[in-house]
């Protein structure tokens, strides 16, 4: 019983410590540090990289996929500025640790994974979570259509040469877009920064700066099943 106490303790220290670190790092939307407590990103981490969980790391997991790093999904989070209410729709599940994040913080996730093994762990994970607003889809993200019906924010968990502005028609007026950008550079490999794209009342775009970050480019089509 005392062994099982002294689990939790240190567990409790060890989540403490890890939105500690978070906050240290300048997050401050506390819906964000909370969404970020309650979901334990060790539920979604590979078994053999189960004690990198809490360490502020992209992590490899599989079908040549990663991870973000915690301060990463939290920082898409915060710029994502969700309210509790909003539809939205994430390209690249992964692991559906950010879903699962997003699903704190939304109305409504609708997430769309190319890898059908990645779609049935990440399902698994949710439920066992009771992230009833989440829903994971294997399917090809680039050949969305207004069937789907339109969001109020739209995350592409890929970097893009320019933008994607297939996604434009599902996204509502007053509504965000996030993906990484590759930025030219002189002489020097280039660097992805995160962005957003916003569409004000006039149906007008602006795009608003993030950070840098480091994703993969998007992969068009729908994967065999593996």
């Amino acid at each position: 019983m005392l062994e099982g106490s002294d689990d939790q303790a240190s567990e409790r220290e060890a989540t403490a410590q890890f939105v500690l670190n978070l906050r240290g790092r300048g997050i401050g939307n506390l819906d964000v540090l909370r969404a970020m407590e309650s979901v334990a990103r060790r539920h979604f981490v590979p078994h053999h990289y189960r004690d990198l969980a809490n360490r502020d790391l992209a992590i490899p997991i599989s079908c040549g996929q990663t991870m973000p790093a915690p301060w990463l999904a939290a920082r898409m989070a915060e710029a994502l500025d969700l309210g509790g209410r909003e539809r939205v729709l994430e390209i690249g599940t992964g692991s559906g640790y950010v879903t699962a994040i997003l699903a704190r913080l939304a109305g409504h996730v609708v997430s769309i994974e190319r890898y059908q093994s990645l779609t049935l762990a990440a399902r698994t994970r949710l439920a066992h979570l009771r992230a009833d607003n989440a829903e994971v889809h294997w399917a090809d993200g680039l050949t969305l259509t207004g069937a789907t019906g339109s969001f109020d924010r739209i995350i592409i968990h890929a970097v893009m040469t320019g933008a994607p502005t297939s996604f434009l028609p599902l996204l509502k007026q007053g509504g965000h877009m996030m993906f990484a950008r590759n930025i030219a550079s002189h002489g020097l490999q280039p660097w992805q920064r995160l962005v957003t794209l916003s569409r004000n009342s006039a149906g007008e775009i602006a795009e608003i700066d993030i950070c840098d970050c480091h994703l993969r480019p998007l992969t068009p089509g729908k994967s065999a099943e593996l």
